[in-house]
């Protein structure tokens, strides 16, 4: 017998509509709001076991959640860096359709190329000049303004991107660790 006084016999199959579980209002305050904030400060962490499936579950699950996921975060930075974004109508309320999938209702934005900006890293260098190549070798690292490259990686290419970084930093006047 579950909650509610539902018998379950030993093969019945239970189905449960994730679009109906995403919205319970015991487990989500103003299940209808688009709230992102909800999940900060521990928030996610604190939620009931299995009250969040935005892949499904069990045999249905996505197995490429962990890669989804990764796509989306690189493909947002890349049109967040690339384009200035603006709704088209400042009032907009987020309104859901669902048809296949679930997404907004009406939603329009206006992109706009960003602008590209240069900048030097040489502080003694004008922004016409060029930086005199040099080999590594040729460079006195003991003069050169210091600089600390941090990185966080899952995939191992923050920390190569990082090494890139570090190892061509002298050629621009810093001394990277």
């Amino acid at each position: 017998m579950l909650p509610g006084g539902y018998i379950v016999d030993k093969d019945d199959m239970i189905l449960v509509l994730l679009s109906g579980l995403h919205r319970d209002p015991k487990v989500w305050d103003q299940p209808e709001e688009f709230i992102p904030e909800r999940m900060l400060n521990g928030g996610f962490e604190k939620l009931p076991s299995n009250s969040w499936k935005p892949f499904g579950n069990g045999q249905r699950a996505c197995i490429g959640r962990p890669f989804a996921w990764q796509e989306s975060l690189l493909a947002i930075a890349l049109i967040l860096k690339h384009f200035n974004i603006e709704f088209v109508d400042p009032s907009y309320d987020l309104r859901i359709k669902e048809s296949l999938t679930i997404k907004p209702d009406g939603f329009k934005i206006r992109v706009r190329p960003r602008q590209q900006i240069g900048f030097v890293l040489n502080r003694n260098a004008k922004q016409s000049e060029k930086i005199p190549e040099k080999t590594k070798e040729q460079i006195d690292r003991e003069h050169l303004q210091p600089m600390c490259i941090l990185f966080g990686s899952n995939s191992g290419s923050c920390q190569s991107f990082a090494d890139t970084l570090a190892s061509e930093a002298p050629l621009y006047g810093y001394n990277a660790t």
